[in-house]
């Protein structure tokens, strides 16, 4: 029987492996070696949920006990250890606590920038079992309003920096019964209460452990809005088992816990707060945080801190290719560059100039579990999808009509799959075990992002409104956005329409990178 299959399957895979076949054999044995990773991966999260790590910040738990004072933030000249960073967060959870018990599940919203204030305010809100929602620190007045709203916040922590984009809505805000807590010293106004000095005041004790323990693993954990490009800002809901699957990524991509990650994203989005915060927890590394990022400070820095990882949009990384050459930008330890929306050029360019290192090109959603993953190192595409990855990470591509903006249905009503080499619509299946919680607050935004009755009566695809491309080697390239916002296409040298809110990691979770225009807070 063996050898009957063999003499079969022999021919065909001569067949398959012909004119390309040592590229090909290559491909798959790297195919092979990630799915193997992958499996392994899983395994290790299984065990992270059997010690009860239930959510990003029940990791940072589990990593407490391990490394307690291990350095985990490096701050401009400060450093915080995990039970620095711990304690600061009981501090304020007790705090926010003297102040009225909120009901489990109650939202509260961030306004803070890239800083520990940040982390401390969002891992109190987990311990007291409330949903943490990440506001945009540029958006003002009516946005600002809109959002607070969208997401039903009935609190909102802020900096002293930030405060006075509060202020402008504070009327608002006291309709609303929202109310403001500001994390750091100063005199505030009347309706604002100054957390930080009930936190002088709050014990550093861990809060009983039922507290700290969410309901449900599929429950939303923190909110995260959409960029608004294509109108006002959406609240996507993020469960806890999301959170902790985004900690798997620096995983992926060959991190440890010797690693020293430089982030400067935004933590108010998916890729700075889950894969940047989450990635070094689940590694058990090091993150130096920047406020924003400069160009002209990053190798210096790179230095200063012996950075090892670090953590890109496409648009940092041209930034850098256009600065002028220095000493120290072939005197560092980086290895690793993770992250999406690099153009094929910016990369090729990026590794002759700043040395051997290795690029890990990804695709990802906010709102939905579907990635794409370019572990083989091929400039231009956002991963591979072949049958082995399809396994961990379903999706198809379906023919589109642009001029009509919707799929293209037979007279039966059906999609049909794109050939080899075609360009159409990225869609990912919705399932019990891949599930889309939707937004805050609207049914109908929710329901616009879903496809039914695609290839049989009764099925259900979200669309991530992607168009897309798979050529021959199972290689997935971005080809272009179906609606009215814009992103760079890595793939060619236009401008293409997209929207971006960051990437994410394996099997779970998403974020597009915002490659054009990059957030003010990015620009060097």
């Amino acid at each position: 029987m063996a050898l009957w299959l063999v003499l079969v399957l022999l021919p065909v895979l001569v067949l398959w492996l012909w004119p390309r076949g040592p590229l090909r054999l290559r491909l798959l044995l790297e195919d092979a070696r990630f799915s193997l990773q992958a499996a392994r991966l899983k395994r290790s999260v299984q065990g992270w949920l059997r010690q009860g790590a239930l959510s990003l910040p029940g990791l940072f738990q589990l990593q407490l006990r391990s490394r307690p004072d291990s350095v985990f933030l490096r701050y401009r000249d400060e450093s915080v250890t995990y039970r620095q960073l711990e304690a600061q967060s009981n501090r304020a959870a007790r705090a926010l606590l003297s102040c009225g018990r909120l009901p489990p599940g109650a939202p509260v919203a961030l306004l803070l920038g890239n800083e520990p204030r940040f982390l401390a305010a969002w891992f109190s809100v987990y311990k007291l079992r409330l949903v943490a929602a990440f506001l945009n620190t540029n958006v003002r007045r009516g946005a600002l309003t809109h959002c607070l709203q969208t997401c039903g916040a009935r609190g909102l922590i802020t900096s002293p920096e930030l405060l006075d984009a509060v202020l402008e809505i504070l009327p608002e805000l006291q309709d609303m019964e929202i109310t403001v807590w500001v994390m750091g010293p100063g005199q505030f106004p009347p309706g604002v209460i100054n957390l930080h000095n009930l936190m002088e005041e709050a014990s550093e004790n861990p809060l009983p452990c039922e507290t700290e323990t969410p309901i449900n693993l599929l429950d939303t954990a923190i909110c995260i809005f959409t960029s608004g490009t294509t109108g006002l800002p959406k609240a996507a809901r993020i469960s806890h088992l999301k959170t902790l699957m985004c900690c798997a990524f620096y995983h992926l991509c060959g991190g440890c816990s010797d690693d020293v990650i430089y982030m400067s994203l935004p933590l108010y989005h998916k890729s700075g707060a889950l894969l940047g915060v989450g990635g070094c927890i689940g590694i058990g590394a090091s993150l130096v945080l920047k406020e924003r990022f400069s160009a002209s400070q990053f190798w210096s820095d790179c230095r200063r801190y012996e950075v090892t990882i670090f953590q890109y949009i496409g648009e940092l990384c041209r930034y850098l290719t256009n600065q002028p050459q220095n000493e120290d930008e072939c005197r560092h330890k980086v290895r690793l560059a993770a992250g999406s929306g690099l153009r094929p050029d910016v990369w090729k360019e990026f590794s002759r100039r700043f040395g051997k290192i290795k690029i890990f090109e990804t695709y990802g959603m906010t709102e939905f579990n579907i990635t794409f993953l370019n572990y083989t190192g091929n400039p231009g595409a956002v991963g591979r999808g072949t049958f082995l990855y399809k396994r961990f990470c379903p999706f198809e591509l379906i023919r589109y009509d642009t001029q009509q903006g919707e799929p293209i249905r037979d007279g039966a009503g059906r999609c049909h799959r794109t050939s080899t080499g075609e360009t159409g619509l990225l869609i990912s299946p919705v399932t019990p075990t891949s599930p889309f919680l939707g937004y805050v607050g609207s049914r109908e935004l929710s329901e616009k992002k879903l496809l039914r009755d695609v290839f049989q009566l009764g099925d259900c695809y979200f669309n991530t409104g992607d168009l897309m491309m798979q050529d021959d080697l199972g290689y997935v390239y971005f080809r272009d956005r179906t609606g009215d916002t814009f992103r760079y296409c890595p793939s060619s040298s236009r401008l293409s329409f997209a929207i971006t809110e960051h990437f994410t990691p394996f099997m779970f979770a998403g974020g597009r990178g915002r490659t054009w225009p990059p957030p003010r807070c990015l620009r060097s």
